[in-house]
């Protein structure tokens, strides 16, 4: 491995495809952004990360969708007596 990223080649299908990865300075993306900072990647307990992968997480509940209301509702007609 380089100091200044990866090299690799893969075959797919007879075709050749190069792939270059490049270290990055800062995470831009907002679920990274927490290991932008100095300690962040200083200790990892790769037994509590197994654990907590392992675990089932509660299912999330199923959101409930509202119609949209019309910004003019119909006005409600009574209708006529023949006289």
């Amino acid at each position: 491995m380089k100091r200044d990223g990866y090299v690799f080649e893969q075959y797919e299908e007879g075709d050749r495809f190069k792939t270059v990865g490049k270290p990055l300075k800062v995470f831009s993306q907002e679920e990274m952004k927490v290991f932008n900072k100095e300690a962040a990647l200083k200790k990892f307990d790769i037994q509590k990360a197994l654990k907590e992968a392992k675990e089932k997480k509660p299912a999330k509940p199923k959101e409930t969708v509202k119609l949209a209301q019309p910004k003019n509702p119909p006005i409600p007609v009574e209708p006529q007596k023949e006289k």
